[in-house]
Order: C-alpha cells, then sequence, then structure tokens
C-alpha cells in the first residue's frame, strides 16, 4: 500500500541520516565533552568511539530490527510475549438418555464445552517476515546513499560555491558541507586542530562500510536483492570517498597550500 511503502521509504531516511550525520555528530560530542582543549593531543589521551559508533549502528540496523520483527509477528514469537486469550470451543455427542431393551438405546444430542489456551506453535514463515518488513527498507537505504546523498552533497559544494560570502546561505553551506568538500583555506590549521576533527572522518566512513556489511551478510543472506543493494552502495561509498580525497588534495596542489599534504 501508499502508507506502508511512504513508512518504508521515511525509515530508510532515518536510518541513513542516523548512520551518516547523527551518530558522528553524538561522538564528537562525547569526544568534546570528555576530552576538553588541552596541550596533550595524544592518541593515547585520547577517547577512541569508533567501536562504540560501530556496536551502536549495528544494533540499530541489525539487532533492533530482528527484535523487532521476533516480538510483534504472529510468526514468530509473539505469541510468548504475548498469549493469547483462552477460546471456548463447543463439540456435538451423542448419548443413551435409556435403554429399551438390554441391546437399544434410545440415541440423544448434545452439546458441550470446554475452555483452553492455544499452545505456542514457532511457524518457520518467520524468517520470510524479515524479508517483508524490512528489505524495501534496506534497499531504498541503499539507493538513498548511492544517488541522493552524493546528489545533494554536490549540490551543496555548487551553490556554496556561488554564494555570497557573509550570506545566511553561505554560512548554513559552510556549517553544513563535509570540511573535505569546502576549498582549501589559505590559513592551514594546526596539527592539533586537524587532529581533534580531521577532513575524512575515516571513522565514520569505516563504521558505515562495516554496517553496510552486516546487513549484506544477514539479510543478504536470506534476501539475494539486499546483498545486491548493499554491495553497490559499499562499492559507491569507497568510490566517493576516494573522489573526496583526490578532489581535496588536488585543489590543495593548484592554490600551492602543500601543508595540508604534511
Amino acid at each position: 500500500s501508499v502508507a506502508q511503502t511512504i513508512a518504508q521509504v521515511a525509515l530508510s531516511v532515518f536510518k541513513l541520516v542516523w548512520s551518516m550525520e547523527v551518530s558522528p555528530y553524538m561522538m564528537r560530542k562525547l569526544d568534546a565533552y570528555y576530552l576538553p582543549d588541552t596541550e596533550d593531543q595524544s592518541t593515547k589521551h585520547r577517547h577512541n568511539y569508533f567501536t562504540l559508533q560501530l556496536l551502536v549502528a549495528l544494533f540499530n540496523n541489525i539487532a533492533i530490527p530482528c527484535l523487532v520483527v521476533m516480538a510483534i509477528d504472529p510468526n514468530c514469537f509473539s505469541a510468548l510475549l504475548s498469549p493469547p486469550e483462552s477460546e471456548t470451543v463447543e463439540y456435538l455427542f451423542t448419548t443413551c438418555s435409556f435403554f429399551r431393551t438390554a441391546s437399544e438405546c434410545l440415541k440423544e444430542y448434545r452439546v458441550e464445552s470446554f475452555r483452553f489456551t492455544p499452545p505456542f506453535n514457532y511457524s518457520y514463515q518467520c524468517s520470510s517476515s524479515f524479508i517483508t518488513s524490512y528489505a524495501p527498507a534496506f534497499v531504498y537505504m541503499s539507493i538513498a546513499s548511492v544517488f541522493v546523498h552524493p546528489v545533494l552533497q554536490y549540490t551543496m559544494v555548487y551553490l556554496y560555491g556561488r554564494a555570497s560570502d557573509k550570506t545566511l546561505l553561505h554560512r548554513g553551506l559552510a556549517w553544513a558541507l563535509p570540511s573535505i568538500l569546502k576549498p582549501p583555506s589559505v590559513n592551514v590549521p594546526s596539527v592539533n586542530s586537524v587532529y581533534k576533527r580531521s577532513f575524512l572522518g575515516a571513522k565514520n566512513v569505516l563504521v558505515s562500510l562495516f554496517t553496510q556489511l552486516g546487513i549484506l551478510l544477514t539479510f543478504g543472506a536470506i534476501f539475494p536483492p539486499v546483498a545486491l543493494a548493499m554491495a553497490v552502495s559499499i562499492a559507491s561509498i569507497v568510490y566517493l570517498t576516494r573522489f573526496k580525497v583526490q578532489r581535496f588534495v588536488q585543489a590543495a596542489v593548484d592554490a600551492q597550500l602543500l601543508g595540508y599534504l604534511d
């Protein structure tokens, strides 16, 4: 139905925004909170939230869908969490009301009833419930990752390059654009500031790659179209990341800002 399709598209957009924008932003805030600006910026004294961010992404994209389907789908374990109500069943039987002779009785029909609670019965259709519930959302998420997100980013790059300085549009785009998509600044940042917030955000790229690999190996193993969509998405992330790095490095070389390459 249309409502179901809209819900699946909305879910895929939420997952994409959460994994690419919200989760990295939260990790940066945690990093800034637990490690304020100090002279010592060595890796020994810094928190590494890569493992936490990856676990959150895997839990959000794999564990939660599995738990939700198992809990609410009638083919899975919903009967264990919410036992069905007792049912009343009536049945018809014959009995002898009295005997006319020693070998002959007068038969009478009677109706009896009894109550029972249906037992739990696991259905092997449970695995297909995962596909019908979440496979479209994962395919939509892959389409958004491969097409919508890059187009949106490079539209912002186009507008950023043509917006007048100090305008609201320019300031908003400067805040939203990743550093690697902005032109290299004449003021080469110090090593400490580069370390605090790298231009690329390699950890975020790895989280996205491992998350989509996890979806490929779980949901994709049940439904091959999901595996194909995730494989294309992984290839797209790798290609676009390389393209962004090459573009930034070439811009720095063209501007003679070789300090970015140290």
